[in-house]
């Protein structure tokens, strides 16, 4: 199954981090949980993904990223009127989870 073809049945998470290890770890998490996990490597990659995504249940996105951080990525994602059921939750509390990602 393509990433961006969402099982319809599965909650769907966009995780954006620039961080490797970050988006490994939340994505074995959520699915195991059962859910469809997209992954997007900065802000400006998420919007594209998040444009060929038919249904989104959760965002959750770094602070610090390159070319696009987490906070213009929201400001970006809110403009889309079919996101504005999805929540972004902002994942710089899971860095002390990652060994190689103390600093940003």
């Amino acid at each position: 199954m393509s990433e961006a073809k969402a099982d319809q049945n599965k909650q769907v998470v966009l995780i954006a981090d620039d961080s490797s290890t970050v988006r490994k770890f939340v994505s074995f998490s959520l699915s195991s949980q059962n859910m469809e996990v997209i992954t997007a490597v900065d802000g400006m990659d998420a919007l594209e993904k998040v444009s060929q995504i038919p249904k989104l249940d959760l965002v959750i996105v770094d602070l610090n990223m390159p070319n696009m951080d987490g906070f213009e990525f929201i400001e970006n994602f809110r403009q889309d009127e079919k996101l504005l059921q999805c929540y972004p939750c902002l994942d710089n509390k899971l860095l002390p989870m990652c060994p190689d990602q103390t600093t940003k």
